[in-house]
C-alpha cells in the first residue's frame, strides 16, 4: 500500500517504520514505554490504547515475548499506517490494529488481556496551545478519551491480577493515580526519568496491577541510563 505523505524511521534492529511527515511522531516516550512493558510469557495476550503508528509493539516484538497483541487507534489515517507498518516488519501473525475507540475495546477482543500498555495524550482538553492540526490535537490533548476513560477500559479488558503499563509527564502524576485507583488498578512501580541533563523528571513510567494489594517500589532513572532496563 502507497502512504502519502510519509517518511521512514529507522527503529533500529532491522525495524523501519513509516511516519506522516505532517503529523504526531513517536519520541522518547515511547521508546522507554517499549523497554518497561514486560509480558508473562510466550502465549501472552496484550492490548495497547494508541498505538499512532504501531512502534511500540514493533518494537517491543524484538525484546518482548507475547502470543499477541491488539492495538486500538481511534484515527483512521494512523490506524491504517499501524497495519502498513506491522506488515513491513512482518509481524502480522503477531500484532493487529483496531480501528475504534478504546472505551469500546472489551467488546472487540477476543479474551482477557494478561497486559495492558498505553502512552496516552498527556495534556487536559481545555489546557496548553491547542493545535489547529487534528491528528496532532487528539494525539497531545484530551479530545476522544481522558486518562480516567483509559485506566477504566484497562480495567475491563485486564484479566485479575494482569498489568498496566503508562508513560505519563510527572504534571500529572496525581492524575494518573488517581485514575488508576479508582479503575481498581493498584500502583505497584513508579519510575521517574530524567529526560535531560541536570534537570528535573518530566516523565514516568508506572507499572500497575488489576485488583492487587498495595505496594508501591519508586526508582529514578538517571538521563545516562534512561534508554536502559
Amino acid at each position: 500500500m502507497k502512504m502519502n505523505n510519509t517518511a521512514p524511521v529507522d527503529l533500529g534492529d532491522g525495524l523501519e517504520i513509516l511516519q506522516y511527515s505532517d503529523g504526531f511522531g513517536f519520541g522518547t516516550d515511547a521508546v522507554l514505554l517499549s523497554q518497561f512493558v514486560s509480558s508473562p510469557g510466550s502465549d501472552a495476550f496484550g492490548v495497547e490504547f494508541g498505538t499512532g503508528t504501531g512502534a511500540i509493539p514493533i518494537l517491543l516484538s524484538q525484546r518482548c515475548r507475547f502470543g499477541s497483541i491488539t492495538a486500538f487507534e481511534i484515527q483512521e489515517e494512523y490506524a491504517l499506517l499501524a497495519e502498513e507498518n506491522v506488515k513491513r516488519n512482518s509481524l502480522s501473525h503477531k500484532i493487529s490494529i483496531i480501528n475504534a475507540d478504546l472505551k469500546n475495546a472489551r467488546k472487540l477482543i477476543p479474551r482477557e488481556a494478561d497486559f495492558v500498555f498505553t502512552n496516552p495524550p498527556y495534556m487536559k482538553a481545555d489546557s496548553g496551545r491547542l493545535n489547529p492540526d487534528k491528528k496532532k490535537l487528539i494525539a497531545r490533548h484530551e479530545i476522544c478519551c481522558t486518562v480516567d476513560d483509559v485506566c477504566q477500559s484497562a480495567y475491563k479488558v485486564l484479566k485479575s491480577g494482569g498489568d498496566f503499563f503508562a508513560v505519563y509527564r510527572t504534571d500529572r502524576l496525581s492524575d494518573m493515580i488517581c485514575a488508576m485507583r479508582n479503575a481498581r488498578i493498584e500502583p505497584k512501580e513508579l519510575v521517574t526519568v530524567d529526560t535531560k541533563r541536570d534537570n528535573s523528571p518530566t516523565l514516568f513510567l508506572v507499572r500497575g496491577k488489576k485488583d492487587g494489594k498495595s505496594s508501591l517500589s519508586l526508582r529514578t532513572l538517571p538521563f545516562e541510563k534512561n534508554m536502559q532496563f
